[in-house]
C-alpha cells in the first residue's frame, strides 16, 4: 500500500501572489493564509508533539483520534468518558498506539531592506511541522507561506490585566532565498570599415 511507503502526504502552497510585511500583520489576518519573507534569527531543537493518543480502560480499548490542533495547550489531555463502555476510568495510555510528530519553532525577522528608517525590525515565531523541520537555519533569508494564528499567553494577560493573545505563524511552505550570481555579459563591438582601412594604412 502507498501508506507503507509514505505514511503522510503534505500538501504545499507556493507562488502566492499577495505578499505581506511582518509589521503589517493585524487581527484581520488571523486564521488566514499569509505570505511573508524575512531572515531566520533563532531556531529551537526538534521536539516530539502529541498527535494521536489511544486510551485503554481495563481490557477494553477506548480509541479515538485526538489531534492536537492547539500546539500551545500544555494541559493534560483527558477523556471524560469511554465511548465504548461508558466508563469514567481510570484510563491508561496505550503507548504503542500513541503517535507523535516533529515540532520546531523558529523566529523570522524583517529583512534589513524592508525596515523603515529609524525603526526596529519586527519578528514573529514560526511553527514548523512535518517535512518543514530543519529546512532553514539562522541567517537564511526565506520566503514563508503559512497560517497566521493566535495563542493564549499567560504572561501577557498578567502584565496587561486583560485578555491578550500573542500571535504566531504555522508554516505550510518555506523556501530559502538563494542569492543569484550576477552574470557578466560580454558586449561585442564592430569596427566600421573606414576605421579598419585607416588602421591598415
Amino acid at each position: 500500500a502507498y501508506e507503507n511507503i509514505f505514511p503522510e502526504v503534505f500538501v504545499k502552497i507556493k507562488d502566492m501572489p499577495m505578499k505581506d510585511n511582518i509589521r503589517d500583520l493585524r487581527y484581520t489576518h488571523l486564521n488566514k493564509l499569509i505570505h511573508v519573507s524575512g531572515v531566520i534569527t533563532k531556531r529551537s531543537i526538534v521536539f516530539s508533539q502529541l498527535k494521536k493518543i489511544t486510551y485503554k480502560v481495563h481490557d477494553v480499548e477506548a480509541e479515538g483520534d485526538f489531534f492536537v490542533n492547539n500546539f500551545q495547550d500544555k494541559k493534560d489531555i483527558k477523556l471524560g468518558q469511554c465511548t465504548s463502555c461508558q466508563s469514567n476510568g481510570p484510563f491508561l495510555i496505550e503507548k504503542s498506539r500513541t503517535i507523535y510528530r516533529n515540532y520546531q519553532v523558529v523566529t523570522i525577522q524583517e529583512s534589513p531592506s524592508e525596515v523603515p528608517a529609524g525603526r526596529i525590525p519586527r519578528q514573529k515565531e514560526v511553527v514548523l511541522l512535518g517535512d518543514n523541520i530543519d529546512v532553514a537555519r539562522p541567517g537564511d533569508e526565506v520566503d514563508l507561506i503559512g497560517v497566521y494564528m493566535n495563542k493564549y499567553s499567560l504572561r501577557l494577560n498578567v502584565s496587561h490585566g486583560f485578555p491578550v493573545f500573542s500571535t504566531t505563524i504555522e508554516a505550510n511552505y518555506i523556501l530559502e532565498c538563494k542569492m543569484i550570481p550576477v552574470e557578466r555579459h560580454l558586449v561585442q563591438f564592430t569596427i566600421p570599415e573606414h576605421e579598419e582601412r585607416a588602421r591598415s594604412r
